[in-house]
């Protein structure tokens, strides 16, 4: 940020892109011009203007003073996005003077609902509104998933699992998707953002083939799971790797496995020196002869 001519004392940074010198407001290096600095306030939520990602303006955060809300360096009066007649009418009807944030996903004026990570104000009852964890919400007539009203949720017997999972009485979600086919009585989370019903395992939306539910786990700080006889990447895909019934597995960290001998990245095996092999940081790797970032060849794509 370009503050030329403050002292260093002067600066005080009020989030990832909003500062202020006591008299100024700036997001990133731009100075927002016609802002309240005395009542500005950061509230939680983070905005990216999908439509203007590639341009040298600011984008990202959400703000108020007394008299505006602010997406970036720019009000509501002015969206850099597309935003429907509906919507800008809603936006425009908000109070910032009452606006106040419920947990880090909604805010409220006490007449509408407002859901922060893309400022959509959603078609809630203001007075019956309540966050319950991981972006979901519910009024007294729906189920919210950030902006997403789940449709078929059970008002009153809906509740937050873990790990962007749900339940009511008839269904189990993940955020606004349905898993069909599942018990909802059944299900549980297991970290690792897998869950199981008893029959099947999942992580989010995708059953892992042939997953033992009785031997399944999560290694822990590692993004991996196993069963007796597999092993799975959580972060690279979802295609087991055998292990087999007396299958060695050691994990090398950023990724990398020696899976019965064989180096590998993800499900991917790799063709590196065994002996000379060794894993560097965020995601590097080399043996005597190449590097690698995850698990492809330096240099070759």
């Amino acid at each position: 940020m370009d503050l030329e001519g403050l002292s260093a004392e002067d600066v005080r940074v009020l989030s990832d892109v909003y500062a202020t010198d006591g008299t100024r407001l700036f997001c990133r290096n731009q100075l927002i011009t016609g802002v309240d600095v005395v009542s500005f306030e950061v509230l939680p939520g983070d905005y990216v203007d999908r439509y203007e990602h590639s341009s040298k303006q600011p984008h990202g955060g959400y703000g108020k003073d007394r008299l505006r809300l602010y997406l970036g360096a720019s009000s509501f009066q002015q969206p850099r996005g597309y935003v429907s007649d509906e919507q800008r009418q809603r936006l425009n009807a908000l109070s910032p003077a009452r606006l106040r944030a419920l947990g880090a996903h909604f805010g409220t004026d006490g007449s509408q609902v407002l859901y922060f990570s893309d400022c959509h104000v959603l078609e809630a009852d203001a007075p019956s509104f309540e966050p319950l964890g991981q972006g979901f919400a519910r009024d007294a007539q729906r189920v919210y998933s950030g902006r997403h009203p789940l449709r078929d949720a059970d008002v009153r017997t809906f509740e937050v699992l873990s790990d962007g999972y749900a339940r009511d009485a008839q269904r189990v979600f993940f955020f606004s998707q349905t898993l069909a086919a599942i018990a909802p009585a059944a299900f549980r989370t297991l970290g690792g953002g897998c869950a199981t019903d008893g029959e099947a395992v999942y992580h989010g939306m995708n059953r892992l083939g042939g997953a033992d539910v009785e031997t399944f786990e999560i290694l822990s700080g590692q993004d991996l799971a196993r069963d007796a006889t597999h092993v799975w990447s959580l972060s690279y895909g979802f295609a087991p790797i055998t292990l087999g019934v007396n299958g060695a597995l050691e994990v090398l960290g950023e990724g990398y496995l020696l899976v019965n001998g064989v180096l590998h990245w993800g499900h991917q095996e790799l063709e590196a020196e065994r002996a000379t092999f060794e894993v560097l940081r965020d995601g590097y790797a080399r043996d005597a002869h190449h590097g690698f970032y995850q698990g492809q060849l330096l240099g070759s794509t």
